[in-house]
Order: C-alpha cells, then structure tokens, then sequence
C-alpha cells in the first residue's frame, strides 16, 4: 500500500488564502481598503509560516526523539505531523477573524 503525504497544500493552505480574499473583498466593501489589504497580508504571511513546522518536521531537520528508533519513531513522527498540522491549520482563521473584528469596528462606530 502506498502513502502519500502531501506537504506544501492542503486544507488549511486553501482556508488560509480564500479566508485573506474574503478579508480584501470586505475591507473594499466596507470602503477601508487599506486595513483589508493589511488584513489579507497578514493571513497570507500567517498561513505561510504556519506551513513551515511541518514541512521542518517531515524533512527531518526539526529534530524530535532521540532515543526512539525504527517504526516507533516513524509512527510517532507521523503522528506529531499530523497533529501539529491540523492545530496550525487553524491559525490564519483565527487571524481572520481578527481581522474582521478590526475591520467591523469602525463600521459599528459610524452607525
């Protein structure tokens, strides 16, 4: 049986980007055009770095056991990938998010 783990892509890459697009598209709505294009930088770059841990992890050049060897350690690696992966996957929302309170903020002033 072949595996493949795909590094690079994946869900939380596309949420990462359609979230920064929607974060544009609102801050050009709402007529703030400059903080919507800050927010959709700061999901981009947030999503950029969360990939790197896990492509650091996968490659090995993030060390994690020292004294686990064999198929325990390459069990134990892929696990704490995909762990890792999925909390990171997460966070360009969770800046989104933020971003959209900021953006909602003024807009709530002027009603």
């Amino acid at each position: 049986m072949e595996q493949t783990i795909n590094l690079g892509s994946g869900t939380g890459l596309v949420l990462g980007v359609v979230a920064a697009g929607l974060i544009l598209g609102y801050g050009v709505w709402t007529g703030q055009r400059g903080t919507g294009l800050r927010g959709a930088l700061g999901v981009l770059v947030t999503t950029l770095l969360c990939s790197l841990p896990p492509l650091l992890m996968a490659t090995g050049a993030l060390p994690l056991m020292s004294g686990v060897s064999g198929r325990a350690e390459a069990s134990l690696r892929l696990f704490l990938l995909s762990a890792v992966s999925l909390v990171l996957a997460f966070l360009p929302l969770l800046v989104a998010a933020n971003w959209l309170g900021v953006l909602r903020r003024p807009a709530a002033q002027e009603q």
